[in-house]
């Protein structure tokens, strides 16, 4: 069985610092004997290695579903009072791919114990007109939404 153990705390923000070629924030506490160079030499290995596994996902055939992801801002009361984009950067790219990564070894482990019992959902490819015509009601609904709550 295998352990993880953390060598650092950190946000995306400080990752995102990282791969941008900065230096790990000096508010990050890193753990254990390892340096700052080693932790940010890990992630420049991770985001790389995150780089291939997502090309070869692409190359397989899987699906690029660049959502949308929306920030709201909120007044005192919880209310909304304006939305933005949030923007997709390479250190939230980075742990999606280990998130898949994780759930695909999960769900190989589980198909290989208890191949009689395991319930793994398959797709067929969709079909392209069915994604268009969801494209377009995403993109009404949003543009809808936005024009509510900016006005």
């Amino acid at each position: 069985m295998h352990t993880c153990r953390s060598r650092a705390k950190l946000s995306y923000d400080d990752a995102q610092c990282v791969i941008d070629g900065d230096e790990i924030p000096d508010d990050v506490k890193i753990y254990g004997t390892h340096s700052a160079s080693q932790v940010s030499a890990s992630i420049f290995m991770l985001n790389k290695l995150a780089t291939e596994l997502r090309r070869k996902r692409y190359d397989y055939g899987a699906l690029k579903l660049n959502s949308v992801k929306l920030k709201f801002e909120l007044d005192s009361e919880g209310q909304p009072i304006s939305v933005s984009t949030a923007e997709l950067k390479e250190a939230n790219q980075l742990i999606e791919e280990f998130m898949l990564l994780a759930n695909i070894s999960v769900a190989k482990k589980i198909s290989t114990a208890y191949p009689e019992e395991a319930l793994l959902r398959r797709h067929e490819p969709p079909l392209q007109r069915r994604l268009v015509s969801a494209y377009i009601h995403v993109y009404i609904y949003l543009k809808y939404l936005i024009k509510i709550l900016i006005g």
